[in-house]
């Protein structure tokens, strides 16, 4: 059993940061200032949580769908993906972990 939980531990370290280094890959900051001038329309359209507006505005913003298991998005205007519909597409060959969601 040679190695023990280090060479466990090590993997696990190895195998989080592929995952971070892909995510970076693909994944865009965008400032505050940039989403911030869809506010208002992106209060308007989150009746449910206010709290969701960035998230939605920064949608709007760069025309990209939103994945997310919260019902409170859906229906605000972009579309939206459920991670057990998303994570069937991508293993079905449909979608790459690496495209843009289909907005």
């Amino acid at each position: 059993v040679g190695g023990g939980s280090r060479g466990i531990v090590g993997g696990v370290e190895a195998l989080a940061a592929r995952g971070l280094a892909d995510a970076a890959a693909v994944v865009r900051i965008v400032p505050r200032e940039a989403y911030a001038v869809l506010e208002e329309v992106a209060q308007r359209r989150c009746d449910h949580d206010p709290n969701d507006w960035p998230t939605l505005a920064t949608a709007l913003l760069i025309g990209a769908a939103i994945w997310s298991d919260d019902n409170d998005v859906a229906g605000c205007g972009v579309a939206t993906w459920r991670t057990t519909v998303l994570a069937r597409e991508v293993a079905a060959g449909s979608i790459s972990a690496t495209d843009e969601l289909p907005a």
